[in-house]
Formats: structure tokens, C-alpha cells, sequence
């Protein structure tokens, strides 16, 4: 009876720290998987607010939302964005990863996958 709960509790937690390893080797998103994520944006801007005009930017998108959508900090989004920008189009640093405000913005606007 011992021996049975002692290997239960080996594989339990056995399964929690392989979990835990795979979980913390997993790298931070990158350039890769923040324009993923600003696409992902500019497709939930366009499903809610469906008169945007074809070929709008983010910034025109964030300005209908800006109005429409409380609690989000805008001013960590703009910036955000902005950093985006300058290294996709000018060549700036590589931003660091989407914010809780991203996430915030795409669950409040419908497209967020969880």
C-alpha cells in the first residue's frame, strides 16, 4: 500500500517537473510571434468594427478602439506597437514580447485563442 502511494506521488511529481522544465526552456516570443500577434489584432479590429477601411493601419484600428474599449493601458499598447514598427520597417531593437495589455486588448475584442 505504501510502496503503491510512494510510486503515485514518484510519478505525479515526476510529470509536474517535466512540465515545469519544458515550460521554462520555452523561449520568449520574438519578432516572429509578435507580428502574429499584431496580425491576430488587426484581424479582430476589422471583425469589430467592420467599417474600417481595406488596408488599415494598427494605429487607425487602435484609434476606433481607443474609444470603444475601457481598461486597457493605451499608452503601453501604443508604445508597444511603436517598437514593433521601428523594428520591423527601421531597423530598431528587437521589442521584447507582447504585453498583459495585448492580451487584454485581443480577449476584449474577440480574438483571443483561449
Amino acid at each position: 500500500m505504501q510502496v503503491d502511494l510512494l510510486l503515485l506521488n514518484g510519478i505525479v511529481f515526476s510529470t509536474l517537473g517535466i512540465g515545469l522544465a519544458v515550460r521554462l526552456r520555452r523561449k520568449p516570443p520574438g519578432p516572429e510571434e509578435l507580428g502574429a500577434i499584431f496580425r491576430r489584432v488587426g484581424y479582430a479590429l476589422s471583425k469589430r468594427f467592420p467599417d474600417l477601411p481595406q488596408g488599415f493601419t494598427l494605429r487607425e484600428g487602435l484609434a476606433r478602439a481607443h474609444s470603444s474599449t475601457p481598461g486597457i493601458n493605451w499608452t503601453s499598447l501604443e508604445m508597444e506597437l511603436g517598437s514593433y514598427e521601428a523594428f520591423r520597417y527601421g531597423g530598431g531593437n528587437e521589442p521584447s514580447g507582447p504585453t498583459i495589455e495585448t492580451s487584454k486588448l485581443l480577449k476584449v475584442l474577440g480574438g483571443s485563442r483561449s
